[in-house]
């Protein structure tokens, strides 16, 4: 067989392929309408997770920042977390010594260079994050600086001693990051974790040195969300939501799935006639006129659809339908119940995060309880975090004699400051902090626009106020609203002296 001949029959094979083509289908795609659904953790293994927190740790804080990222209600919680406390503090002393003002200078002046705000938020977030937050105080008493370990788990509160708890560094961490960031981690810890200690351990000379005892004077642990008071590990503010998360996930991918049906719909075009076979049967038609039947319906759906519809072309013998799916429980209270079960497990009610769910006053004492639990956060703060920072930034005279105190209790608004303050200022207290209340206005220049105007252009003396109907008398040396002799009548004297109003 020659060339040419194989060229002519490959091509009228190709010709009769496309042709089988444009007029049949003999598979379709599986996962239709799947696109846009994202596979997540499922039930069942979150139910594995949370038998046992404390080895699935790292997977729950994974999980928690997953959702903070994709789930606007763990979002919005991490973000009052952040955003309520006003993180304003006083530091008190059990007693004065003669260098007090001293010490306090110290502390204020140490809480402003370590930037304590946006430490102590970090710290909350956190522990709020993971359930269990461990750091440790490094550097000299002129230097002192924290170091927030990221896994609780490497960084463990071993056991208590004293009362208080001993962090254990587990050395193995270590083989999780390269040469330049352990040496980071060498100079940073240095002397209580060292690269000569970690080499001891990865060559067996010390197989008892996996974890180092850190120094308990500088160490410090916050907790959450446990149950026992010498439970190392706490658990996350996220946990207790993700149940109801991810049964909001599964029925936005059911109605992902209905999207997709309805932009993935098929017209099905079926030629042929059932009632008469053997003269209009698909069989019997040319495949020229099925053509130009197929050619004419796609040409007029594309003209009514600029995108335009898949169309199929079957005989009368195939057909392909789509189960109608139900759509009924989708409806938007469904979704109501499941945000409002999903705000019950994070302790927070929708009208303190979108408005809804709740009159005023249900927000606010829904907001009340919500500053508490974040103040329960600073308690270990004031009383672990900042007393041991402290305590090695002042003599070991003044050891836990100075402490500090945040604000843990809903803040006034500046309309109840400034109350306050006009009636402390009524009384002879300072204006300053009555300035400092008022935004957009500085306290030197309000001063010193005060003292101008006083002393030199002595603008109170001459701009006096404008009298009033009541102070003023037409008889010089009368009293305010006094009556001068002269305009008393008879009756009135007689009333006055007679004391007739009795009668």
């Amino acid at each position: 067989m020659t060339d040419n001949v194989m060229d002519a029959e490959t091509e009228r094979q190709l010709n009769e392929y496309q042709d089988f083509v444009s007029n049949f289908i003999d598979g379709f795609t599986t996962k239709m309408f799947h696109d846009g659904i994202i596979a997540e953790v499922d039930m069942k293994q979150l139910q594995k997770y949370f038998a046992n927190p404390d080895d699935n740790n790292g997977v729950l804080s994974d999980l928690a920042e997953y959702f903070f990222i994709s789930s606007g209600e763990i979002h919005m919680m991490f973000e009052l977390i952040e955003s309520l406390p006003s993180l304003n503090y006083k530091i008190n002393s059990h007693e004065k010594s003669e260098d007090h003002s001293k010490y306090i200078s110290e502390i204020n002046k140490t809480m402003r260079k370590i930037k304590h705000k946006p430490l102590t938020r970090d710290v909350l977030k956190q522990t709020a994050l993971t359930g269990t937050l461990t750091g440790m105080w490094l550097g000299k008493k002129k230097n002192i600086y924290p170091y927030i370990f990221d896994d609780p788990t490497k960084v463990f509160p071993a056991y208590r001693k004293n009362g208080d708890w001993i962090l254990f560094f587990d050395l193995n961490i270590l083989d999780e990051y390269k040469e330049f960031y352990q040496n980071v981690i060498f100079e940073n810890l240095s002397p209580y974790v060292t690269k000569k200690i970690y080499n001891n351990y990865k060559n067996g000379r010390d197989e008892h040195s996996r974890h180092v005892e850190l120094p308990q004077d500088r160490t410090f642990v916050v907790h959450t969300q446990k149950l026992r008071r010498n439970q190392g590990l706490g658990t996350g503010w996220a946990n207790s939501a993700m149940f109801d998360v991810l049964h909001k996930r599964k029925m936005k991918n059911v109605e992902q799935a209905i999207a997709n049906k309805i932009i993935n719909a098929i017209a099905i075009l079926t030629i042929g006639n059932e009632k008469e076979p053997e003269k209009f049967g698909n069989k019997n038609l040319s495949p020229a006129l099925k053509k130009k039947v197929f050619g004419g319906v796609r040409k007029a759906l594309e003209a009514a659809s600029s995108d335009g519809i898949p169309v199929v072309a079957l005989p009368e013998f195939a057909k392909l339908a789509f189960p109608d799916v139900k759509t009924d429980g989708l409806n938007g209270n469904k979704f109501d119940h499941v945000n409002s079960d999903i705000n019950t497990s994070l302790g927070m009610s929708g009208a303190i995060t979108h408005g809804e769910g709740g009159n005023n006053a249900s927000g606010k004492i829904n907001l009340s309880i919500f500053y508490k639990r974040i103040g329960v956060l600073l308690e270990q703060l004031d009383s672990d975090m900042y007393q041991k920072m402290i305590n090695l930034i002042l003599p070991k005279t003044q050891s836990d004699n100075y402490f500090i105190t945040y604000d843990k209790s809903e803040p006034l608004t500046t309309k109840e400051k400034v109350d306050v303050l006009l009636k402390l200022n009524s009384m002879g207290w300072s204006v300053k902090h009555l300035v400092d209340e008022l935004e957009g206005v500085d306290w030197e220049q309000f001063l010193e626009q005060t003292m101008y105007e006083t002393e030199e252009l002595e603008l109170q003396s001459r701009l006096l106020p404008y009298q009033s109907s009541y102070t003023t008398s037409s008889n010089e040396g009368a009293g305010a609203g006094e009556k001068s002799e002269e305009d008393l009548t008879p009756e009135g004297e007689a009333t006055r002296t007679g004391d007739k109003n009795n009668l």
